[in-house]
């Protein structure tokens, strides 16, 4: 009776070594899914027509010069609006359900996107966005002031009716209610 118990327990250390082996080495062999995802992600070319993107988690950021950025969180995509045309901004990498996009009085924004471990931030401009890297800034750009005190008013404005927004949407208020 002893010999068959021990050689129970050889036969599930051995079942046991083999599966955390399998377990190990599966990833290497068959390649992780989720990188071909990334590589769609991170060139934003995904096979989404505007038309078939789900309006479920899609807003869109009123630009100054009458366009507008739609972004769709579920599909991840970027879009520039121009009165009838839509024109899809490449090379951004949305990540995580909610990217904002941050409206500049000087035509631009800045789209920030988070999955909760990295930001993401770019800058738009028309079908145009670019990475935002960490480096100097030049004095000029640091003391540069509102061009107009409208044009201040206007990118908060544009602040405040998005939280607002975002508010309503996850039912801390009623959108009758107004903001104190």
């Amino acid at each position: 009776m002893r010999i068959v118990q021990h050689r129970v327990w050889r036969l599930r250390i051995a079942f046991f070594r083999l599966w955390v082996v399998a377990v190990i080495v599966s990833p290497f062999l068959f390649g992780c899914p989720h990188k071909q995802v990334d590589r769609d992600i991170e060139s934003n070319n995904g096979p989404r027509q505007l038309s078939e993107l789900m309006d479920m988690e899609t807003e869109v950021f009123p630009l100054p010069n009458g366009n507008a950025y739609l972004v769709n969180n579920i599909d991840q995509q970027l879009f520039l609006l121009s009165e009838d045309r839509a024109k899809r901004v490449d090379n951004v990498a949305l990540s995580g359900i909610e990217a904002t996009v941050y409206t500049l009085p000087n035509g631009g924004a800045y789209l920030v996107s988070s999955d909760g471990q990295h930001l993401r931030l770019y800058y738009l401009v028309g079908d145009k966005a670019t990475l935002v890297q960490e480096g100097a800034i030049t004095d000029e750009a640091i003391r540069r002031a509102a061009k107009s005190s409208d044009a201040y008013m206007w990118a908060q404005t544009q602040a405040a009716l998005l939280g607002k927004r975002r508010a309503v949407a996850s039912g801390q208020m009623t959108p009758s209610e107004k903001p104190d």
